[in-house]
């Protein structure tokens, strides 16, 4: 699944030197993750109709949908992980519909016409 990335316009480039174009840093949730949202217990919902099922199952009742909402997670398995809607109650989406803000990022920045990379960061 495409996870896209988020364009910034700033005059000084990630480096810090000034006199560059934007930057493109993805994922877009790693680059505008909330700082209150400690990465092991949040993840952001991969797409705008994503489904919270009552339990376990894809037949299970629907209820609620995520649109690229950042939820708090909880207990997950191979397949689901349990989240937390913002009305309180708790449901589990399908886990390859949830990211956390964990894993690999990239940030491009365009300087002198030309886009370089300025930064490869990983992490598990």
């Amino acid at each position: 699944m495409a996870s896209g990335g988020l364009f910034e316009h700033s005059p000084t480039a990630y480096d810090g030197t000034t006199g560059c174009g934007p930057h493109f840093a993805a994922p877009w949730w790693r680059v505008a993750w909330p700082v209150d949202h400690e990465a092991e217990h949040y993840g952001v919902a991969l797409g705008s109709i994503v489904p919270v099922h009552d339990h376990v199952g894809p037949d299970a009742p629907v209820i609620g949908h995520l649109s690229w909402d950042i939820v708090r997670v909880g207990e997950e398995n191979e397949e689901w992980i349990a989240v937390q809607l913002g009305d309180g109650r708790v449901g589990v989406v399908a886990k390859r519909l949830v990211r956390r803000p964990l894993g690999w990022q990239m940030v491009l920045q365009r300087c002198d016409g030309r886009w370089r990379i300025a930064a490869l960061l990983g992490s598990e």
